[in-house]
């Protein structure tokens, strides 16, 4: 049985040395990345990191989401949160490293897709570049949830392969080798669905779309009792999230704050399903596409549609286990001087990270991966659907996959590297493994691959943070250690070293663990660094996840009960004006509501003095205001009305 770029191992002994290549691929693909992630790992801690674990801990507290705080996702990640802080404290240093093992985990399940169509030393090499690219995604924290959403993804996309080519195999169809991969992949596709609902969803429809088709080509009924088996997996997280909301009191709130509440804080439902799409298709990304299809026209490739995939096996399985094993080093010495030479030398990493043309290919990535994958999409269909070809299943489920990751990152704003990671690695691993005239495009392709990763890591140890103008400095200048609850080993800059150290001292100075402290928007870690419970069920209020509703209730409540300290994080104008752009077509959105509320105690009630004011690059600022008035307030507990049955 042949495969679209390779073919297997005919016999026991080629088993045998498969998997040992196998094994020594999947080794120097981990340890590049650990090595990568090392190096920056504890090197910075941006002031809006610390979201789910304040979340987290108001779980432990014994409140439960969407009933005693507002959530705009569904309650999976945070419950895993709360686990993981059970078990291990509130130290942010041990989520770092969690998250460096979140990472390997998704370039081990990259690893594992390549090889399935690649050689071993080809899937070992696009797999770091495709993670590499992962974690240039400028809001990038490594625990976050997205990223269970990409390993939810990448799993079930590899278990969904297995399902369709056992199909193909001549096993009978009640086998259980068949059929309980796909069971597996729609539990899995169910708790992306509970991780984020929007990408989740993108998930799950990728995930039966790669199902139907593939299997599909075997006869209706096999593809329907294939597709009812995702359903009973799918079911099975579904209804056990469910029946813990229904049995809390708290399933209708949550269906109101995850699917009503989120949608009105993104505008509608035309801008969240479509408005990306003229964004991702700019004038100069599109001529980045241009260029490469004339340059893989120049370079003579001899099928740039893999038509002729019967010529090109001419790779691992031609080689003995000697010259995989040096191919495999080779592939290992390049990334390894890719990623540390900049992270060595100031100098050079500034001035690849300025480097124009790099930059303008890199953005245009995102365009012609998404064209590549449409490509591949519509070549795989028509190879598995009409011809019955099953050497194109694992293409096809692939490319269901990336389609999916696409779309669901464009829902959240626009596409980012953290959508076209996978079809990145699958076009660059096409590239280098068919042939061109005298290899140029091999060559070629392999020289930009280590450019691209040398940029990528440059900008990454430059700025290892960027959201919406809030960045973190260079890692090889965070050296400052400071003594701040739950901060421990984590080393910082200067000046961020003293913000959290300063402000953290101020709650603790002027508050009680008691009193209202505020957090406005998107800066709840002081609730935990400075051990103060949050006082308003509206913990984060920031644009694309806090309904218009419940901020204008919020901003009501601040005025009637003033808190002890408001720490505010002022934006600049451009980040107020480029949510409202992007979701409300320029209208106003709740949150200034809540800012005039803190304008007015802050500057025209007399009660609040700025105790300190921290400047942040790009405008912005973070101020710590303290109530001074001492008329005594009738201070309870409250809410905001999260759904319809409060």
């Amino acid at each position: 049985m042949k495969q679209v770029f390779s073919i297997p191992f005919p016999t026991l002994t080629g088993r045998l040395e498969r998997r040992t290549v196998w094994a020594i691929g999947l080794f120097v693909n981990l340890t590049v990345i650990a090595i990568y992630n090392l190096l920056f790992f504890n090197r910075f801690f941006p002031v809006t990191e610390g979201w789910f674990s304040v979340y987290a801990n108001c779980l432990l507290g014994g409140k439960i989401p969407y009933r005693d705080f507002y959530l705009a996702v569904p309650p999976v990640y945070v419950l895993q949160m709360a686990a993981f802080i059970k078990l291990f404290g509130n130290s942010f240093i041990l989520l770092h490293v969690l998250g460096i093992f979140v990472i390997l985990t998704i370039t081990l399940t990259l690893f594992a897709l390549f090889a399935r169509i690649f050689p071993i030393y080809i899937a070992c090499l696009v797999s770091v570049l495709s993670t590499v690219y992962y974690e240039s995604t400028l809001a990038h924290v490594t625990y976050d949830f997205l990223h269970f959403v990409s390993i939810y993804a990448l799993m079930s996309a590899y278990l969904i392969c297995n399902h369709c080519k056992r199909f193909f195999a001549f096993l009978p169809d009640n086998h259980f080798k068949i059929y309980w991969p796909v069971c597996v992949a729609g539990v899995l596709g169910g708790l992306a669905f509970l991780t984020k609902q929007s990408n989740g969803l993108l998930v799950v429809v990728a995930s039966s779309s790669a199902v139907g088709l593939c299997t599909g080509a075997k006869g209706f009924r096999l593809a329907l009792k294939s597709l009812t088996l995702y359903g009973l997996g799918l079911s099975i997280p579904l209804c056990g999230i469910s029946i813990w909301l229904i049995s809390q009191k708290a399933f209708c709130p949550f269906i109101y704050q995850v699917f009503l509440g989120a949608a009105q804080s993104k505008g509608s439902l035309g801008t969240i399903f479509f408005a990306w799409i003229p964004r991702l298709f700019t004038l100069e990304k599109v001529a980045v596409v241009v260029f490469v299809c004339i340059l893989i026209l120049l370079l003579r490739y001899d099928s740039f549609l893999c038509e002729k995939y019967g010529k090109f096996e001419t790779g691992q399985f031609s080689l003995s286990l000697k010259k995989n094993v040096v191919f495999i080093l080779f592939v290992f010495a390049l990334s390894i001087a890719s990623i540390l030479l900049p992270f060595a030398s100031v100098e050079l990493s500034s001035a690849i990270a300025k480097t124009r043309e790099i930059g303008k290919y890199h953005r245009g990535l995102i365009v012609l991966s998404t064209v590549g994958t449409l490509i591949w999409f519509i070549l795989s269909v028509y190879k598995v659907v009409v011809e019955k070809k099953s050497e194109y299943i694992d293409l096809l489920a692939i490319a269901c996959f990336s389609i999916g990751l696409i779309y669901g990152t464009g829902m959240s704003a626009a596409v980012s590297e953290s959508g076209v990671f996978l079809p990145l690695g699958l076009l660059f691993g096409y590239l280098i493994f068919i042939h061109s005239k005298y290899h140029a495009g091999r060559v070629l392709c392999i020289a930009l691959l280590l450019i691209l990763m040398a940029y990528m890591a440059s900008l990454k140890y430059i700025e290892p943070y960027r959201w919406w103008g809030l960045v973190e400095s260079d890692v090889r200048k965070a050296v400052y250690q400071i003594n701040v609850k739950y901060l421990e080993g984590l080393y910082l800059s200067k000046n961020s070293a003293y913000l959290f150290s300063e402000t953290t001292r101020i709650i603790d100075k002027y508050s009680s663990q008691n009193d209202f402290v505020f957090t406005f928007p998107s800066i709840p870690v002081f609730y935990m660094l400075s051990n103060r419970e949050p006082r308003t069920s509206l913990i984060v209020q920031w644009f694309d996840i806090t309904s218009d509703e419940a901020a204008f209730e919020q901003a009501d409540l601040l005025l009637r009960f003033p808190p002890k300290i408001i720490v505010l994080l002022q934006l600049p104008t451009s980040v107020w004006e480029g949510h409202e752009n992007l979701f409300r077509d320029g209208k106003p959105s709740g949150q200034r509501a809540i800012l005039d509320a803190i304008i007015t105690l802050t500057s025209e009630s007399n009660q609040y003095v700025l105790e300190a004011e921290f400047p942040i690059p790009n405008d912005h600022r973070l101020q710590v205001w303290r109530r001074v008035d001492k008329r005594p307030l009738q201070l309870e507990r409250y809410r905001v009305s999260l759904g319809r049955s409060v």
